[in-house]
Formats: C-alpha cells, sequence, structure tokens
C-alpha cells in the first residue's frame, strides 16, 4: 500500500467530518449575515421613528405656547373670544392629534427595541454556535494531523521492515550460494558424491523413458534412496537452484522543508537504535542502521557542513542546510547488503499536508 492510500484510509473520516464543518459554517455565516440585515433596518426604524417623536413634541410645545397666548388675547380682547376659542379648539385638536401620533411613534418603537431584543438574543446564539463550530473544527484538524502523522510513521516502520527483510533475504541467498558451491565442489572431488549424482541422473533419465508402471514404481524407490543419502551429507543440496538470483530494492526517502528552509530527510532508523547506536551497543539493527547512515553520506557526498543527523519523535532525520532545489538535483544512494545485493534509495518530498502536519506539531511543541 503506498503513501498516498495509507494517508487516504487514514484521514477519509477527518476529511469527510471537516467539509460537513465547512458547510454547517457557510449555512451559519449566511444566517448571521441576516439578522444583521434585519438589526441594520430595525436601527434606522429607530432613529426615523425618534425624529418624528422630537417633531411631534416640538409640535405639543408650539400648541401649548399658542394656547397661553390665546387665553392671554382672551382676556385682553372680549370681541375676539368667540374666534379665539374656536382658534383655540383646533389647537387642542391638533394637540390631540399629535398625541396620538406620538403614543403611536412611541408604540413603534418599542416594538423596534423589542425586535433589537430579540435579534440580539439570536445573534448571541448564533455566535456560540459559530464559537462551538470552530472549536469543533479545529478538533477535527487536529485528527487530520495525528492522521497524517500516523500514516507518516506507518509508512517508516514498513520500510524499516523492508530494509531486514532485504538484509534477511540476501542472508538466505549468501547461505544457498554457499551450500550450491560446497556441493559442486564435492561432485568435482568426491568420487562417491560423483558416483550418487551419477545414478541420479541415470535413473532420473530411466524413470523418464519407462512405460511400465511397477518398472517406474521401482526406479522411483531407487532414485528417492539415492536422493536420501545425498540429503544425509548435503542437507538441502537438491533444493538449491543452479542459478540464485540477486536482491535488488528500490524505495522513496521522503524530505520537506522546515521552518528555518532546512531540508530534512527522512532516515528508518528508530529512536531505540540510535541510542544504542550512541551508546556502543552492537546488533545487526543497529549494523544495518550504520550501513544506512553511511550510504546516505558516501553516497551523497555529505559533511559536517552540509547538516546533522537528529532524531524526532517520528525517528532520524538529516537536517540539511541547502534548499530543496539541491536535493532534487540529487540522485540518491545504494545501500550494499554485504552481497551482491544491494536497495536502491531515490529522495521523494513529502505530500504537501504531511509537510504542514510536521511543521504545526514542530510549532507547538
Amino acid at each position: 500500500m503506498t503513501l498516498q492510500e495509507i494517508v487516504q484510509q487514514q484521514t477519509q473520516e477527518a476529511r469527510t467530518a471537516l467539509a460537513d464543518m465547512d458547510k454547517c459554517r457557510r449555512d451559519l455565516l449566511r444566517q448571521r449575515a441576516g439578522l444583521e440585515g434585519r438589526l441594520k433596518r430595525a436601527t434606522t426604524e429607530i432613529a426615523q421613528f425618534r425624529t418624528l417623536e422630537k417633531e411631534r413634541k416640538r409640535l405639543i410645545s408650539e400648541a401649548e405656547d399658542k394656547e397661553i397666548e390665546i387665553q392671554q388675547q382672551l382676556e385682553d380682547i372680549d370681541r375676539q373670544r368667540t374666534l379665539l376659542i374656536e382658534r383655540l379648539l383646533e389647537k387642542r385638536e391638533e394637540r390631540d392629534n399629535a398625541d396620538s401620533l406620538m403614543k403611536d411613534a412611541r408604540d413603534r418603537t418599542e416594538q423596534a427595541q423589542k425586535v433589537i431584543k430579540d435579534i440580539g438574543s439570536e445573534k448571541n446564539a448564533l455566535e456560540h454556535m459559530l464559537e462551538a463550530h470552530e472549536k469543533e473544527k479545529s478538533r477535527h484538524q487536529a485528527r487530520l494531523g495525528d492522521s497524517l502523522l500516523r500514516a507518516l510513521d506507518l509508512r517508516m516502520d514498513k520500510m524499516k521492515r523492508r530494509i531486514d527483510q532485504a538484509f534477511a533475504g540476501e542472508e538466505e541467498r549468501q547461505k544457498r550460494l554457499a551450500a550450491a558451491e560446497a556441493f559442486n565442489n564435492a561432485r568435482e572431488k568426491d568420487a562417491e558424491i560423483k558416483d550418487l549424482c551419477g545414478q541420479r541422473d541415470q535413473m532420473s533419465e530411466l524413470i523418464s523413458l519407462a512405460t511400465v508402471p511397477a518398472v517406474k514404481a521401482m526406479l522411483r524407490e531407487s532414485l528417492q534412496k539415492i536422493e536420501r543419502d545425498l540429503q544425509a551429507r548435503y542437507p538441502g543440496a537438491l533444493e538449491i537452484e543452479e542459478a540464485v538470483p540477486e536482491t535488488t530494492v528500490a524505495e522513496e526517502l521522503h524530505y520537506y522543508v522546515d521552518s528555518r528552509g532546512n531540508t530534512c530527510i527522512l532516515v528508518p532508523v528508530s529512536c531505540s537504535a540510535w541510542e544504542s547506536i550512541e551508546n556502543g551497543s552492537g546488533g545487526p539493527t543497529e549494523d544495518r542502521s550504520m550501513r544506512l547512515l553511511w550510504a546516505l553520506i558516501k553516497g551523497n557526498g555529505l559533511g559536517s557542513e552540509d547538516g546533522e543527523f537528529q532524531i524526532t519523535r517520528h525517528g532520524c532525520i538529516f537536517c540539511g542546510r541547502f534548499g530543496d532545489e539541491e536535493i532534487v538535483l540529487r540522485d540518491g544512494f545504494s545501500l550494499d547488503m554485504a552481497g551482491s545485493g544491494s536497495m536502491e534509495f531515490r529522495f521523494m518530498p513529502l505530500p504537501a499536508e504531511i509537510q504542514e502536519a510536521l511543521l504545526d506539531e514542530a510549532s507547538n511543541a
């Protein structure tokens, strides 16, 4: 399974959840925009009603002043009393109308204030929902980052196992070559082994020519006896193929650029193996790790001025003091497995989302 397939498998649930959360967030933002429009219209209406109320108060004040003036005129000019009373009644009617209009404006103002209060409550509820949405989205983003880094760890673990399997396969190949060489030397120098091999070849030819079942069975029994003798002297010799294929394995070493612009190459060497090497402990795993590290250094002509090895939560990395444009020009390197087999490593950039997850992890450390 490739890294992209592992990433897809590990992050599918988190991606689906993020897509749902983004849709929910768009709906909530659209509702909030609608409420903000209603709030703006209600605020405008309040301003208009207050202006109207102010005007009505002004009219009431003017009417009251006029009433006082008319009353004074009635006292001074009795002959104008009837006319002034009529005008007084008119002004009172105007005042009553203005009172009614003012009350209506006040009622509308109170209704608008209630609408504003209701909108404010809905807006606060939406703000709380948006805050909860953002927290939930952050949680899913954290899950996505963890899934990506877990996929990277799985990839590195599988690469370590493949390296171990490649070395184990090469060791088995060398054993088979040594057994084949010993058996072939015996066929040349040991007369008894040479004779047994000749009898085995003749028996095999006679079996292929025999047509009588009883004769063929007798020949097979004789052939089995000869092969048991050979197996007793050289265990497994008869199963060894004449040509044992060489082992060649191709692998990709991923790299990324950290926040300082350094190119970091992920090396499949575990933290425990690195600590054992630093402590001077030896073993098959440490030996293979040292071979891999030395092949990386030698194959790319790296020196202390080019960078340094570091241990992270994800294992060993080579933190190179050069940009990614330089590593693109490098062909990689070859790891000799102490025989004629080898592993070929080529540099490959990490997917962008895994690089981002690594950088986020480093910034939050």
